[in-house]
């Protein structure tokens, strides 16, 4: 005789991630730390991408940080976003930026998640934060694979040494659930030490079924929604064995039979919940669970794998992941509404005004002192910019290189900046060598009189 299985309400858990987060980030701000302020970037006026940039703002706001729609025609260049991009990088008021995707054709989509600072990346899809991820190295982990991380690790669904399937291979989904699940438990960034298979769509769907069939874990996430739709009943319950924990994680719009749209996921879930032990619902289930993260304060045994050993920019923005809870979930209306939060940008962004010369020097301020790489300010990129041999669409300012000791011989400034440190530095020399003999005729003085003495 089979029994149901365990529905997995992601509101839930949702509800709770929400409580956690909401106290850490008044905790934080409560020790003296600025408020996290997240910048959300839209390209266009794409209904989809308004709901979802909506959803994100307003939960941001609601768990008490500050949020900003900046709106950008999709007729906007590609050199103009990037510049944007740049100008948020150097606001020190902002904690996580992020670029709502999909974008306009012109516009080379991972040239703009490179654009991003790996430490203000809120999605994750910055090329660092993944090579990281790759590395088993703490980074800024995409929102849809943490939040069903969250999912297994709150559910208590055991991982280590089991058997685990993720239909799909998207480099924002797919592939970074894998790594999430497949790494060492004991590794910098833990993982969750079980044997992964990746199915994509060349398998063939018999090879799929026996695949599925020997797995304890099924994640379903054919496709990465918002961007393309999913596969509805790829997984069916002629496809599962009894007790196995299945995830779904696609989305699609299907037609019933009396006319209504309505949304599944990648499982057909009347037929599995039958026969699996554990299973999220769609609409209801990962949606609402992408993602939560908690702050470092939490402790180390509520701590996810990607987090802890941040610096306080990084800490606020990793705070931000979660601002895409409820954001998987397209809104029920096709037209949403006006949305109240979308503003222009101001011409005034804030930057930190640090006298050039120390710039150039590389002494930056005491809160920036993080930033500065061998004497370098990488924070400030315009100020100590390298000599970039990337791609013309890097522009030189946020390339892969940081050939942060590369100086420009024709910038005079820079030989000037040069100049007044190899002088200070030689007057610092002076002043100690100077001392270092004042001491040593001090203490040799009283020797030399009592000789005297003894001679007369």
């Amino acid at each position: 005789m089979s029994h149901a299985a365990t529905v997995i309400s992601g509101t839930e858990l949702a509800r709770q991630i929400h409580r956690e987060i909401q106290r850490d980030v008044e905790e934080w701000v409560s020790q003296g730390n600025k408020r996290p302020h997240l910048s959300v970037i839209r390209v266009g006026d794409d209904p989809a991408s308004r709901s979802y940039v909506r959803n994100k703002t307003k939960a941001a706001r609601a768990l008490g940080i500050c949020s900003e729609t900046l709106v950008r025609p999709g007729s906007v260049s590609q050199e103009e976003l990037l510049e944007m991009i740049d100008t948020l990088n150097r606001d020190w008021r902002v904690s996580g930026l992020l670029v709502q995707l999909p974008l306009p054709g012109h516009i080379n989509e991972r040239a703009v998640c490179n654009a991003i600072a790996p430490e203000k990346d809120v999605d994750g899809f910055h090329i660092v934060n993944i090579g990281k991820l790759c590395l088993d190295q703490r980074s800024m982990v995409p929102a849809t694979p943490a939040a069903v991380w969250e999912i297994i690790r709150r559910t208590g669904i055991q991982t280590v040494g089991k058997n685990v399937l993720v239909a799909g291979r998207s480099k924002n989904v797919g592939m970074p659930i894998a790594m999430l699940l497949h790494t060492d438990g004991q590794h910098e960034r833990p993982g969750g030490d079980a044997t992964v298979t990746i199915a994509h769509r060349c398998t063939p769907k018999e090879q799929l079924k026996e695949l599925t069939l020997l797995a304890d874990i099924v994640i379903a996430a054919a496709a990465s929604p918002p961007f393309s739709p999913g596969v509805p009943n790829l997984i069916t319950a002629d496809m599962v064995k009894c007790g196995a924990a299945v995830i779904d994680v696609g989305i699609s719009r299907v037609q019933d039979r009396t006319g209504k749209v309505r949304l599944v996921g990648d499982v057909d879930f009347e037929g599995v919940r039958m026969k699996a032990g554990f299973i999220t619902p769609v609409p209801g289930g990962v949606g609402p669970m992408t993602v939560a993260m908690k702050t470092e304060a939490s402790g180390s045994d509520q701590r996810t794998p990607a987090h802890t050993d941040m610096h306080p920019q990084q800490r606020a923005a990793f705070t931000l992941i979660m601002i895409t809870i409820m954001c998987s979930t397209p809104a029920k209306s096709a037209e949403p509404t006006a949305d109240p939060i979308d503003v222009a940008p101001s011409a005034d962004v804030g930057r930190m005004e640090i006298p050039r010369v120390l710039k150039l020097l590389g002494l930056c301020s005491g809160k920036d002192q993080e930033f500065c790489l061998n004497g370098h300010c990488s924070y400030h990129p315009d100020f100590m910019k390298p000599t970039c041999s990337c791609p013309q669409n890097f522009r030189g300012e946020r390339c892969e290189h940081m050939l942060l000791d590369t100086r420009s011989e024709e910038n005079p400034e820079e030989v000037i900046a040069i100049g007044l440190g190899a002088a200070l530095l030689l007057c610092c020399l002076i002043i100690a060598l100077y001392c270092c003999m004042k001491k040593r005729c001090q203490k040799e003085k009283p020797y030399q009189v009592c000789h005297s003495d003894l001679a007369i």
